[in-house]
């Protein structure tokens, strides 16, 4: 793996007055961006890259965007870094899927991506850089795997459209104002205990509330700035009428839950399919939801997700 560092003294200069990636734009213009002596670069399908203790580096990506899916291998050599800037500022790119063989997104790897709206995290990412993931405007939701620990400064900032977050369960440090910016996000689920946060981490996210699971750490009744609500949906009850299914839920008796219900034929190879968009538990309430296939199969599971 081999990313290149951050000149974290150029871009903070910049970044305490602006916050703005595009402002910052002088100072990243003239980091030299040098590959060190003795490596060369070469290429597989739409994707230049560089090798470096046997693993490749995405050093650029020169496809025509859509859906892109990247390799696990190139050749026999493991993908295991997406490096500075290598998806940055392709405006075609719509979805991202990044294979459980890598373990860090480095600095600004997709950086202006301003029509990526869905991206998959692979289970082995330990690290997040800065400015990874800065000023996608039409990036919806984030689930951010239990793999990673760290998730680097302004990595999601300026995402206009960014409306949930899910952050994983091994998440020890978020940095300075990491999802600053996002008017749009509303609901965090932390998945484990409470991180260190940096500077504004969440700066101009006013409606943003954070949750977290039951019996995870012990979370305070606010957390850097916002406040905190145990995420506790249940199902209660579940009957059958006319042919059509139908489940109540409840949640947390002093606060409203964001909820999201999926279904799937089978448990043994599982295909979960969304049944409706976010919906809400109200505060010490419940939620009658009816199942909106008429004629739904002989056997269905259902689930109860956060929004993503």
């Amino acid at each position: 793996m081999m990313c290149n560092a951050m000149n974290h003294n150029t871009v903070f200069r910049t970044a305490r007055s602006s916050r703005s990636p595009r402002l910052c734009a002088f100072a990243l213009a003239h980091l030299a961006l040098l590959l060190p002596l003795g490596v060369s670069a070469d290429t597989y399908g739409d994707y230049t890259y560089t090798v470096s203790d046997g693993g490749a580096t995405i050093t650029k990506y020169n496809g025509s965007g859509g859906a892109v899916a990247i390799p696990s291998t190139f050749g026999s050599h493991p993908v295991t870094a997406i490096g500075n800037y290598a998806f940055s500022e392709h405006t075609l790119i719509t979805s991202v899927t990044i294979p459980d063989s890598v373990t860090n997104i480095c600095d600004w790897a997709f950086l202006l991506c301003s029509s990526l709206a869905t991206v998959t995290i692979g289970n082995s990412v330990t690290n997040i850089g800065g400015y990874a993931f800065a000023e996608c405007p039409s990036l919806t939701a984030m689930t951010i795997p239990n793999s990673v620990s760290d998730i680097g400064t302004h990595a999601f900032a300026e995402c206009p459209s960014l409306t949930a977050v899910t952050i994983g369960n091994s998440v020890t440090n978020i940095g300075g104002y990491a999802f600053a910016d996002c008017p749009s996000l509303t609901n965090i689920l932390f998945t484990g205990d409470a991180p260190a946060l940096g500077y504004s981490a969440f700066h101009n996210n006013n409606p943003a509330t954070f949750y977290y699971l039951p019996g995870i750490g012990d979370w305070p009744s606010w957390f850097g700035g916002r406040p905190t609500v145990c995420w506790n949906p249940a199902f209660s009850s579940a009957s059958s009428a006319s042919g059509a299914f139908a489940v109540t839920l409840t949640g947390n008796p002093s606060a409203a839950l964001p909820v999201r219900i999926e279904a799937s034929d089978s448990l043994s190879s599982p295909s979960w399919l969304p049944l409706s968009g976010t919906t809400t538990i109200p505060a010490g309430g419940t939620l009658n939801f009816t199942d909106p296939d008429a004629s739904p199969p002989p056997a269905r599971f259902y689930r109860i997700t956060f929004p993503r």
